[in-house]
Parts: C-alpha cells; sequence; structure tokens
C-alpha cells in the first residue's frame, strides 16, 4: 500500500434506520486528494441491501441524519452553502429546506 491509496478509502458510518424497518441512511465518507481534506454525503439503501442510492452528491460534509417519527423526511447537517446549517429533506420528492 502507497501512500496515495490512503485517498482511496472509503468508509460508511452512522446507519439509520427508517421507522418502517425498511431503509437505512448512512454517511459514506471519502477524501479529496486535491484539497486533502474529509468529506462525507448521505446514501440510502433497502434493508436487505438492495438499491444502494446517493442522496446528496457534492463536495461538502452532510452527516448526522434522522429519520422523521413518520420515514417521510428527514434531518441533517451540511456546510455545502459555505456554514454548517440544519436541512430538512422529503424522502419522496428530494425538496430540502433549510
Amino acid at each position: 500500500m502507497e501512500m496515495i491509496d490512503f485517498f482511496n478509502i472509503e468508509s460508511v458510518s452512522d446507519p439509520q434506520i427508517s421507522p418502517d424497518g425498511n431503509r437505512i441512511i448512512h454517511v459514506r465518507n471519502f477524501k479529496d486528494i486535491m484539497t486533502d481534506r474529509n468529506l462525507s454525503n448521505l446514501w440510502v439503501v433497502n434493508f436487505d441491501g438492495s438499491e444502494n442510492r446517493a442522496l446528496t452528491t457534492g463536495n461538502q460534509n452532510d452527516f448526522s441524519s434522522r429519520w422523521s417519527h413518520d420515514g417521510k423526511r428527514i434531518i441533517y447537517k451540511s456546510n455545502k452553502d459555505g456554514s454548517l446549517q440544519l436541512y430538512l429533506r422529503w424522502m419522496d420528492s428530494g425538496s430540502e429546506k433549510f
């Protein structure tokens, strides 16, 4: 293993199971070699491991997601607009508020 390989390592953290138990949101942690920064996006996967897909994308830090009691929304922290803010995301449409 070489030092450059360190930037190709990704990890998963902070799994959050939906209220109905059918989906799991997790944080995908990765590194940006050009800026030497740790970054993260939110991903969702079905409980059986199928349909793993990104909820957020970009070179920012999205983390600490939590489901609403009915499973229709999540709240999470992100610095995608330049400063750390809370975001509310509707899971059916993908629309967001902060």
